[in-house]
């Protein structure tokens, strides 16, 4: 089976595309979050697509694939990847929920990845990921916070994950 690989493909050339490599962001964080991803999509994707692919590990990946799109689809212009103040805050979609759906979209990838291999080795990448991720979020609410809509929003909402955190 290649469903995980066909997953994997998609992400790259729907949310980086050639722009990425010519005005992407630069920094260590955003290039280590772009590898560790990286390496769980192209080894998951050969383990799954040579090996015993799990489809459970897959569905997964669909599901955080589809929940970056809508997102970004929410987000419209206001996506960036640079950590700024917004002029708006998005509550719609996604957002009427997750806080930061992008994030979450990209551990279920992650996720996804690792159980489609069958590979515990990918877990290390994961768990990189989701420390990175916690950073990067913590520092993007830090700015958010200076913004009186995001404070009510903040306590309607869900971090990452809905119902737990």
């Amino acid at each position: 089976m290649m469903f995980f690989s066909l997953i994997a493909l998609a992400w790259f050339i729907l949310e980086k595309g050639w722009e990425f490599f010519i005005k992407g962001e630069k920094s260590f964080e955003y290039f280590s979050l772009l590898s560790l991803t990286a390496i769980i999509l192209i080894y998951g994707g050969y383990e799954a697509t040579f090996g015993n692919e799990n489809l459970w590990g897959s569905l997964i990946a669909l599901l955080g694939a589809t929940l970056r799109l809508w997102g970004r689809l929410k987000l419209k212009e206001s996506f960036s990847i640079h950590v700024k103040k917004p002029e708006k805050i998005v509550t719609s979609g996604p957002y009427s929920v997750i806080r930061h759906p992008l994030y979450t979209g990209l551990v279920l990838i992650c996720l996804g990845g690792v159980i489609s291999s069958g590979s515990y080795l990918l877990a290390l990448p994961l768990l990189l990921n989701i420390l990175i991720i916690l950073r990067k979020t913590n520092r993007e609410e830090k700015i958010l916070s200076e913004i009186e809509e995001f404070k009510r929003y903040k306590e309607k909402t869900w971090k990452l994950i809905p119902f737990i955190w």
